[in-house]
């Protein structure tokens, strides 16, 4: 029996019909994909190869989700006893967490690669060191990776960019948060600065902003998990 078409006039295909457009494209190279393991990826990523497309509105909900969650730890982290800042134009100010509320920004390489960290927090029982603050979250079977294995085995893109962040804040420490959005667990780990990584990812980046041509492919098969990724 054929597929009955979906009706128009419904509150379903009203609301989950619409697309996002994205944020103007991006002239520069971002921290959260410094990590990647195909440099040719970041390669097409950086010159604009790909097509710029609307996001489908569930994905939109999703990078929303995430935003959502800052404001939440940031409050729970103050009213714990902690600080929670942003540096702007030299003056530390007090960080919110709200969507939209100007970010802290570092810039890299020829001012082609740029980062935007979620804050920096200081008070910490576990250290008198003020730490780079990530907050992220994560569907059950990601999250449970992140308490297995730790974030650099777990997400090695994410542990790029708490890297090259800390790099430019000159901080020696990372507070980096994970929500379970099934049962609204979380994960916490204090992430230790790499300088030698660090440095790798410095040099990685002049490759990908100066090569005239696409790095070479990390595998031929289209099906490989980190091409289809």
């Amino acid at each position: 029996m054929a597929e009955l078409p979906e009706l128009e006039n419904t509150t379903r295909h009203l609301l989950e019909s619409v697309t996002v457009e994205e944020d103007e494209v991006r002239g520069y190279l971002g921290a959260s994909s410094l990590g990647k393991s195909c440099w040719r990826s970041l390669w097409y990523q950086f010159h604009m190869v790909s097509e710029k497309k609307p996001l489908p509105i569930k994905l939109y909900r999703v990078f929303q989700r995430g935003h959502l969650e800052e404001k939440r730890i940031v409050d729970e982290l103050v009213q714990a006893g902690m600080t929670v800042s942003k540096v702007i134009d030299g003056e530390e100010l007090p960080l919110t967490g709200e969507i939209n509320e100007q970010q802290e920004s570092h810039i890299g390489f020829a001012g082609h690669v740029k980062g935007h960290p979620d804050g920096r927090v200081t008070g910490l029982p576990e250290s008198k060191k003020t730490h780079l603050l990530e907050i992220k979250t994560a569907k059950e079977s990601r999250f449970k990776e992140f308490v297995r294995n730790s974030v650099k085995d777990a997400a090695p893109v994410y542990y790029g960019q708490v890297q090259w962040l800390m790099g430019k804040m000159k901080l020696t420490r990372c507070l980096f948060i994970v929500t379970n959005k099934n049962d609204e667990s979380r994960y916490y780990e204090r992430i230790e600065f790499d300088k030698e990584y660090y440095e790798d990812l410095e040099r990685k980046s002049v490759v990908i902003v100066t090569s005239i041509q696409p790095p070479d492919k990390i595998h031929q098969n289209r099906n490989w998990i980190d091409c289809r990724m």
